[in-house]
């Protein structure tokens, strides 16, 4: 047993000693790779906070609106041609049960009154609608029709007035003296026209002046006589034509005045003094009108066309000359085609004054009594006429200025 032992030892003895006799006639083993340098650890990795609540809703934001996922819009609209409260109550019957809508109201500069800040506020022509997303279309579709300009209608009037007059006046003045020694002397008579008695210094008597006498044998005889007989015959056509012209706007009033002051002095007495103060009065055409309607092809209007004018004058205290004037004034409410020519008024007068006196009995002479007498004959007629004219202004709002016809094209011309 202990040689079986002692011969396997030996045997593995044997086969070590051969294995290192090979090793050492052997090359050497190459050595391993050398790793390269590991790189610096990245820091680690904040810890992941925990799960965030979800995003609200986004808000789109546009030039004029807000809008909101809920379907909710605010929208805000310039309102340009009517008044943004009749806006809002016609409005106010196609929104939705909760929608709102109100004109907004913008603040002045703060002004300082007593210590205190003072604000003037006024409403602008700015609307702020609440409204379902669905219902703003045809709520657009309403302020598209309602808020348009105004229709425009001018109006072209003429006054027409011709005046025809002829007056005729005479007077005399005369002084009788009896000849030689009798119970009769003499007399006088002064009967001179209106125009002679107004005449002053600076404005004097615009006739003729005859004057009569008996001299030599005829005055010795029968006595003498001095006679002066004034004369005046005048003729006259006054025309006065005016054309004034005015665009309007339905359901708002306009005017035009075309004229001037004409003074008018008073003469008072203070003590000794004569004293004078001067007031005026406005002369000249008028125009008024309200387009109450303006259709397609009518207008209803209320017109008032008014011509005051100075057609004399007389003499006041202290010979001072007050004109006296005339007033010229048709009012009516009319409905008229539009471009056709209407006359509103007219007024067709004639007007005959006489007035004779004279020396009782000689005035009654034929021919001869013209010598003894003083007379005036006025006559007067006057033809008055209110024309008017309307033409509806067309055209939108995008073309630009809502001109009169006709104006465009001399405004052109101006610019050549």
């Amino acid at each position: 047993m202990r040689a079986a032992f002692a011969a396997v030892a030996l045997g593995a003895a044997g086969l070590l000693l051969a294995g290192a006799a090979r090793a050492e006639d052997a090359p050497p083993a190459p050595l391993p790779p050398v790793p390269p340098p590991e790189a610096p650890a990245a820091p680690a990795a904040p810890a992941a906070p925990a799960e965030a609540p979800a995003a609200a809703p986004e808000v789109r934001l546009e030039t004029d609106r807000i809008e909101s996922p809920d379907g909710w819009v605010v929208w805000f609209y310039t309102v340009n041609f009517v008044d943004p409260k009749v806006l809002r109550v016609e409005l106010d019957q196609w929104k939705t049960k909760d929608a709102k809508i109100e004109p907004l109201a913008l603040p002045y500069e703060p002004l300082i009154t007593a210590g205190e800040n003072a604000h003037k506020v006024q409403p602008a022509n700015l609307l702020r609608i609440r409204e379902r997303k669905e219902n703003l279309p045809l709520l657009r579709k309403m302020i598209e029709m309602l808020d348009q300009p105004q229709p425009q209608v001018l109006v072209k009037a003429k006054l027409v007035e011709i005046t025809y007059s002829s007056g005729l006046e005479w007077g005399f003045e005369a002084v009788y003296t009896a000849p030689g020694n009798t119970f009769f002397r003499g007399t006088s008579a002064v009967f001179n026209p209106e125009s002679y008695l107004s005449a002053t210094a600076a404005r004097p008597f615009q006739g003729s002046t005859l004057n009569f006498a008996f001299i030599g044998q005829t005055a010795e005889n029968y006595g003498s006589l001095d006679e002066a007989v004034r004369m005046l015959k005048s003729k006259g056509k006054a025309e006065i034509l005016g054309e004034p012209n005015i665009l309007a706007t339905q359901g708002v009033k306009a005017i035009i005045n075309a004229g001037e002051d004409v003074p008018i002095q008073t003469a008072f007495v203070t003590g000794n003094a004569v004293n004078t103060s001067i007031t005026f009065r406005k002369t000249g055409i008028s125009l008024e009108i309200t387009p109450e309607l303006i259709g397609r092809d009518a207008v209803r209007m209320r017109l008032k066309e008014n011509v005051t004018a100075v057609s004399g004058f007389v003499t006041g205290q202290g010979g001072v000359q007050n004109p006296v004037f005339n007033d010229r004034t048709a009012e009516t409410t009319l409905t008229v085609r539009d471009g056709a020519t209407l006359v509103v008024g007219g007024l067709q007068s004639t007007r005959s004054i006489e007035r004779e006196s004279g020396i009782p009995v000689l005035m009654d002479i034929p021919v001869l009594g013209w010598f003894f007498s003083t007379k005036s004959r006025e006559e007067v007629q006057t033809e008055l006429y209110f024309i008017a004219t309307p033409e509806i202004i067309r055209g939108s709002w995008a073309e630009g200025l809502l001109a009169p016809p006709g104006e465009k094209e001399r405004l052109e011309r101006l610019r050549k």
